[in-house]
């Protein structure tokens, strides 16, 4: 005779509660979400670095 398992689900059973995102799930959310917005900040913050390299940039100097 087989028995069949005990399908009941319990308020403790893991297979019913899904967690939420951790930090960087809800970082990727916001991303996502708002990417033109992403995309545009990651352009100036690229010309800024430029911008600034070139400002405060010594000269080039190759001693061998």
């Amino acid at each position: 005779m087989t028995t069949t398992p005990d399908t009941t689900l319990t308020s403790g059973d893991r297979r019913n509660t899904r967690a939420g995102p951790g930090p960087l799930g809800r970082l990727a959310g916001v991303a996502y979400r708002r990417r033109g917005r992403v995309i545009l900040g990651w352009l100036a913050a690229f010309a800024l670095v430029i911008g600034l390299a070139a400002a405060f940039a010594g000269d080039f100097a190759a001693d061998y």
